[in-house]
């Protein structure tokens, strides 16, 4: 079975040369992969060599302070990106959809922010859980079903190991 896989990668070399790595061996596994790059000068350096990948690029903008003007401009560029996302979806049938980075860096900033360690790896977990749920249940109709249902048991298991190790923690540190 040949997987075609969008990978979003795109806006500093962190993102961008991972996802590359991993659209090749995608390739090697006989599937079909598709970058989404930003538009930014370093993406399309970085692209070059690569002629056997395909990509598609995408407009991005930094993110205004919530009270200025300048969230008008930030709103509508999101809101095209999120219509060309669609497209791009429905256009090459993915299978799936692999974003690269974005959490990571929000676990450092909130290690910052927040001096405990454990609340840090809780809150962060809530927000990505979230953020999953939100993304899922916007791409709802692209959910392979048949893919959950091979993974469900597995998840299962791996959750109740995790809990536990919580739970020991926990009662170790008294916290």
């Amino acid at each position: 079975m040949s997987i075609r896989l969008i990978i979003a990668c795109g806006g500093t070399g962190g993102h961008l040369f991972p996802g590359i790595a991993v659209a090749e061996a995608v390739i090697d596994r006989g599937g079909v992969p598709l970058l989404i790059t930003s538009k930014k000068e370093i993406d399309a350096l970085a692209m070059e060599g690569h002629e056997e990948l395909k990509y598609e690029t995408l407009s991005s903008i930094g993110m205004p302070k919530i009270y200025s003007l300048k969230m008008l401009k930030f709103l509508k560029a999101f809101y095209l990106g999120y219509k060309k996302s669609k497209h791009i979806i429905k256009d090459f049938q993915a299978d799936a959809v692999l974003g690269m980075g974005g959490g990571i860096i929000l676990l450092g900033i909130m290690a910052v922010i927040i001096p405990e360690g454990y609340k840090v790896i809780a809150l962060h977990g809530m927000v990505q859980l979230f953020s999953n749920t939100t993304r899922t249940y916007v791409f709802r109709k692209y959910v392979k079903t048949q893919l959950i249902k091979q993974f469900f048991n597995g998840a299962l298991i791996g959750i109740s190991f995790s809990v536990g190790i919580i739970i020991t923690l926990i009662y170790y540190f008294d916290v």
